[in-house]
């Protein structure tokens, strides 16, 4: 995977990361992302069907 990482992006993700519950936590709001919100952040197609994400 060849991607150029955007430095903003990446802080903001490490600064609200909760790592026990493996959730983005704003506040007192969790935050899961989704597969398609993955794939759009790190421009890549997960749609392999014989892969288990």
């Amino acid at each position: 995977m060849f991607i150029k990482p955007d430095d903003a992006l990446l802080k903001a993700m490490v600064r609200f990361l909760d790592p026990t519950y493996r959730c983005f936590t704003f506040n007192k709001v969790d935050i899961v992302p989704t597969i398609k919100e993955y794939s759009t952040l790190l421009h890549y197609d997960f749609r392999d069907p014989l892969r288990i994400y």
